[in-house]
């Protein structure tokens, strides 16, 4: 701490090395922050991007076993045997062996399937039901015509319609939603087609895909329809849905029993069904921190090295500046033996060099002027001397005569004596 303390007073290494600092360290504080805030930024995208595009996988996955099952209402509709049901009426009962055949005809529609949906194929005037499952309360097209999947199918005019559950429960026979058709023979409907399809097919369609757990599928009017968990209160997602931005970022971030979670949607064109993703943020953000964390203690180290570093320069820097600037207050105070120190290879070595011969012609040039003052004042002295020696002679000689006169011998003689010694 010594070292440092014996130059921190001194204005130029001071200026310097706050100079230095803000030149190497500030850019590269700056630059950390930055870096920090748009690392997050691009973490969150990139994690927003690939929740997003995978509930756009998902529901894709979903349009084509939705695909796949709408495929059952053809393979029906075009075989003779169920034309029966739907053309026949209830005054040409189907004999034990046609209903017979078209049952097992519904069973090899589904032989390869697996999970099997349920399959109802039902006259209008409920006659005639045929399924393989044990038929649902509510499919009485007489009793529900003009209500639920009916009502529905009935609307549509032969189109193929989804029909959603809310959810309910998570049994594997559980119906999450159903495809429903109504056939006419002519104007008048002659009986429905219904497919459903239950927990169990939604599940098999999770398993395919990373984090099952995350996705949930919401159905029209954001109706509820299946999720693995319980992990989030269906109201919250609902509420998510209705705040989910619109434009090119397709997520929101909030937080849930004191975690960071992430949320996206997916909204099939086909089947206007929403899969909503719901995606932990803690452990990346952990990761992200420990990144971050790394390169603050990196910064920090570059920091305090770049100190030294500056704190060293600035000194190799000041150093002769003062060494010269004390050389010239001892020139100052008249000390002309002092000389600079600086035994470097650079602009420095010169001006100390330049300092010393000033110094050498100022200790000449002052030496010269004495001894010119001093040659002057012998001049002037001697110059003085001559004008005054006669007329001492002169005075001197006469008191000498005057003495001997008066007969002052004594007197003369030491007159004399002492002139004789000034001579």
């Amino acid at each position: 701490m010594r070292i440092f303390k014996a130059y921190f007073h001194q204005k130029i290494f001071s200026k310097l090395l706050l100079s230095f600092l803000l030149i190497g360290i500030l850019p590269l504080f700056l630059s950390g922050i930055t870096f920090y805030a748009v690392y997050q930024r691009i973490i969150l995208n990139d994690i927003g991007n690939r929740t997003y595009e995978s509930a756009g996988f998902v529901s894709s996955l979903l349009d084509d076993m939705i695909t796949r099952e709408k495929r059952i209402f053809a393979s029906i509709e075009s075989d003779p045997s169920f034309n029966k049901i739907f053309n026949s009426g209830s005054s040409l009962p189907l004999s034990n062996s046609e209903k017979a055949e078209l049952y097992n005809k519904l069973y090899l529609l589904l032989a390869e399937k697996s999970p099997k949906a349920g399959i109802y194929v039902i006259s209008a005037d409920g006659a005639y039901i045929f399924s393989n499952k044990q038929i649902p309360g509510d499919y009485n097209p007489v009793q529900y015509k003009n209500w639920g999947i009916f009502r529905k199918a009935t609307a549509a005019e032969g189109k193929i319609v989804i029909y959603p559950y809310k959810m309910y429960n998570r049994e594997k026979s559980a119906r999450v939603i159903s495809l429903g058709k109504a056939v006419f023979s002519g104007d008048t409907i002659a009986g429905y087609i219904i497919v459903d399809l239950y927990q169990s097919h939604f599940t098999t369609l999770l398993s395919s895909v990373n984090n099952p757990e995350m996705f949930k599928i919401i159905g029209k009017n954001l109706l509820p329809l299946f999720s693995l968990t319980d992990n989030m209160d269906v109201d919250k997602v609902i509420e998510l849905l209705k705040e989910i931005p619109s434009g090119n970022r397709h997520y929101i971030l909030f937080e849930n029993s004191n975690q960071r979670l992430l949320f996206s949607s997916f909204q099939s064109q086909k089947t206007r069904l929403r899969i909503a993703a719901i995606q932990p943020l803690n452990q990346l953000l952990n990761v992200s921190n420990v990144v971050s964390l790394v390169f603050f203690i990196l910064a920090g180290v570059t920091t305090v090295f770049g100190f030294i570093l500056a704190f060293f320069v600035a000194r190799n820097f000041s150093r002769p500046i003062y060494n010269v600037i004390q050389c010239v207050k001892q020139v100052e105070n008249g000390d002309f033996t002092v000389r600079t120190n600086i035994k470097r290879k650079d602009e420095f070595a010169i001006l100390g060099n330049s300092i010393n011969a000033m110094i050498l012609k100022l200790q000449e040039l002052i030496t010269n002027i004495k001894q010119k003052e001093r040659s002057l004042r012998v001049a002037e002295m001697e110059a003085l001397q001559a004008q005054i020696h006669p007329h001492m002679i002169f005075n001197t000689l006469e008191m000498i005569k005057w003495n001997i006169r008066m007969d002052k011998k004594d007197e003369a003689a030491h007159i004399l004596i002492q002139f004789s010694k000034l001579l």
